[in-house]
């Protein structure tokens, strides 16, 4: 009988189940088109951009080199959820940014 039960249980529900895997991303050439873009205007941009613009485009870099880094890498989960949270803030911060520079260049 309990031989009989072990078989049942091993049919219904293996005991080491088969590790799923994990699926490839992307090339991912747009992203990589709109950071090398993004670093290119801010190189040349450097010497005519105030503290505000030049602090938006790193931070734009920053959360787009991150969002690359997250899809494409092998860490860890905690690692992978710290790497998500960074980019969040910095499009945050890089909106805010652009909205205070916005509003400074419009309205002021």
């Amino acid at each position: 009988m309990a031989r009989l039960s072990k078989r049942i249980q091993h049919k219904i529900q293996p005991s080491n189940p088969a590790p799923a895997k994990k699926k490839k991303p992307g090339r991912d050439y747009l992203l990589i088109a709109v950071i090398w873009l993004n670093l290119f205007i801010l190189i040349m941009g450097w010497s005519e951009f105030d503290v505000l613009n030049r602090s938006m485009y790193i931070a734009l870099a920053v959360s787009l080199i991150l969002i690359y880094t997250h899809k494409h890498s092998t860490f860890s989960e905690k690692v992978l959820i710290w790497i998500e949270r960074i980019s969040f803030i910095s499009i945050a911060v890089s909106v805010a940014i652009f909205a205070f520079v916005c509003y400074k260049q419009f309205t002021a």
